[in-house]
């Protein structure tokens, strides 16, 4: 079998074997498989809309139908990564995971069918346990979605400790889910529970709390994010932006939810939103697609941030302030909202452009310090003459601002002062930034 050359997710050359072939072909019908379920699982769901006041136990069938819709995306994004980077072991995690949410989904559609919808179905019980087990296989997992970030491997070897005991508390967590005596987590009684006496009891207490190991994990697994941006540079540091950014957002989000505390079909948009935001914000940052917009993207969330906050003090301020002299005179508070949402309006672009220079001198100082060097050519530009001098500045600019690895500048030959497009150059011992 020929070989085909890949690259691995450091843009190293390999060698795409036969193994490698079939390794990816098998996690590629993983996703496929997963796909599949959840489609039958909304199909399922929008199909028989069961009576939800019938059916307490569970979630309304549009809940379920958006919950599925939100979990969609984690076979989606393990399949193009195994696709696309075959050598990348993250797309294995989001494949896993991605099978693992998609069994729970399809068990808990036929647990309704058999108990409710259709009375009564054979391996109601059964399927009740399998969706137990792989929804704990699944929060016992998610720590490797940043232990292994974004190339299947930990930070470093000192966090490979931390891995292994990810897997071993999630294995030992659902097997012992699988066998523990009395209810499962949905109520109903394990059908696979064969212990007895103290092997029973050690089942019984370990699948209840293995789950505080699993949440420790899980803020373990945030600082080895943390370790890996102080110590990234180039690419990975931008890769490492694009989930440190999502981190952040879904955190103000979580803010607000506390604040708002949607309920219903609400909070599943809300939490499928949030979800589908972090297979976006991972995909790109391991797929490497448009990977530099991310510096662009927080620039503006704190721009926009800030002036929204900023505006809504001074409307918020504008009407309470006029409100309470108005109110004195005319008895009426409309004139204060309208000299307030005027007052907003006005202030908009200058108030735009003031916070972007503070965003940019304290976040984006590359970036300010290379505005304000054009800005002081452009004005020597004004009142300079002579050519060689232009031509001299102009080089030293570009080198300043973008660090080429080489400037030339090419007159044409009607400039006053050209000798026919000989190109003045220079070059300098340089790099890229990224």
């Amino acid at each position: 079998m020929s070989a085909v050359d890949a690259h691995d997710p450091f843009g190293a050359p390999t060698t795409r074997t036969g193994v490698a072939r079939m390794v990816s072909a098998l996690w590629v019908s993983v996703g496929a498989l997963s796909l599949l379920l959840i489609a039958l699982t909304i199909a399922f769901h929008l199909i028989t809309r069961y009576d939800w006041y019938f059916v307490a136990t569970f979630q309304p069938w549009r809940m379920q139908t958006v919950e599925a819709f939100g979990v969609l995306g984690a076979p989606i994004l393990g399949v193009l990564i195994v696709w696309r980077q075959p050598g990348n072991r993250y797309g294995w995690v989001w494949c896993v995971l991605g099978f693992a949410v998609a069994v729970r989904g399809a068990a808990y559609a036929y647990e309704i069918w058999a108990w409710y919808v259709a009375p009564v179905q054979p391996g109601g019980y059964e399927t009740a346990w399998v969706g137990n087990l792989t929804d704990t296989l699944y929060f016992g997992l998610i720590p490797l979605v940043l232990l292994l970030f974004p190339d299947g491997r930990p930070p470093s070897p000192r966090w490979r400790p931390v891995v292994r005991a990810t897997v071993v508390v999630a294995v030992a967590w659902t097997l012992s889910a699988a066998v523990a005596p009395g209810p499962m987590v949905d109520g109903t009684p394990n059908p696979f529970s064969w212990l007895y006496g103290r092997p029973a009891e050690l089942a019984r207490v370990l699948a209840v709390e293995l789950e505080w190991p699993v949440q420790l994990l899980m803020a373990v697994s945030a600082l080895s994010l943390l370790a890996r941006l102080r110590h990234a540079s180039g690419r990975e540091r931008q890769q490492v932006k694009w989930l440190a950014y999502v981190a952040v957002l879904l955190t103000a989000l979580l803010v607000l939810r506390l604040r708002w505390n949607p309920v219903g079909l609400v909070r599943a948009v809300y939490l499928a939103a949030a979800l589908w935001a972090v297979y976006i914000a991972i995909g790109i940052a391991v797929l490497r697609h448009h990977l530099y917009d991310i510096d662009r993207l927080i620039n503006r969330t704190l721009v926009y941030g800030l002036l929204t906050v900023l505006l809504a003090l001074v409307y918020t301020g504008g009407v309470f302030v006029l409100g309470q002299l108005l109110n004195a005179v005319t008895g009426e508070s409309a004139l204060a909202v309208a000299a307030s949402t005027l007052a907003v309006a006005a202030l908009f672009r200058p108030a735009r452009r003031r916070v972007q220079a503070v965003v940019d001198r304290r976040f984006n100082r590359r970036r300010y310090n290379a505005a304000q060097t054009i800005e002081a050519f452009s004005t020597r530009l004004r009142d300079q003459l002579d050519l060689e001098t232009l031509t001299t500045e102009l080089l030293a600019i570009v080198d300043q601002t973008t660090e080429p690895t080489r400037v030339s500048l090419w007159l044409p030959p009607s400039a006053p002062g050209s000798s026919g497009g000989t190109p003045h150059s220079e070059a300098r011992p340089t790099t890229w930034a990224y």
